[in-house]
């Protein structure tokens, strides 16, 4: 498969993609890889101190010389990932909330992503009608059944 780079906004989170920032549910960056999540959106229960660093949960779980990690259910890098209940494998937040198999078991902690394997076979096999690739799971248009990862979806517009 084609991996498809993205270019992330500092300003909007990578899962929700809006630029609301509340006091209650705080936008914050990940320091290493730039990523920005909302709070809520990725399972931050704490916020880091004004002097403390942060890290998404792929740069800080990514051991040195190995590969940064890739979405198991589409081309899309980088981005806002969370483990998911298989060893190795990682899912985007955003994928999460699009493809109505998966889950989390902590919904506090949104993580780890359960159900990658419950997805339906026939799913993995369409073609996504924005990259053309056949990689991952891709869901569909309830009026035209037109298939397309969520995340390239959003970055069609």
């Amino acid at each position: 498969y084609q991996p498809i780079a993205v270019r992330y906004s500092g300003e909007r989170c990578c899962v929700c993609d809006t630029e609301a920032d509340y006091d209650f549910d705080q936008l914050v960056g990940c320091d290493l890889c730039g990523i920005t999540v909302h709070q809520s959106c990725y399972g931050i229960m704490e916020l880091p101190g004004p002097d403390q660093m942060w890290l998404c949960r792929a740069c800080e779980l990514r051991e040195d010389g190995k590969p940064a990690p890739q979405c198991c259910v589409c081309p899309v890098v980088g981005g806002a990932l969370k483990p998911t209940s298989t060893r190795g494998l990682w899912c985007h937040s955003a994928c999460l909330q699009w493809i109505p198999e998966l889950s989390v078991s902590d919904v506090l902690a949104q993580e780890p992503i359960e159900g990658v394997r419950s997805i339906p076979k026939e799913r993995w096999d369409l073609l996504c009608c924005v990259c053309k690739q056949r990689m991952g799971a891709k869901i569909q248009c309830e009026a035209c059944f037109a298939a397309y990862h969520p995340l390239c979806a959003r970055v069609a517009g």
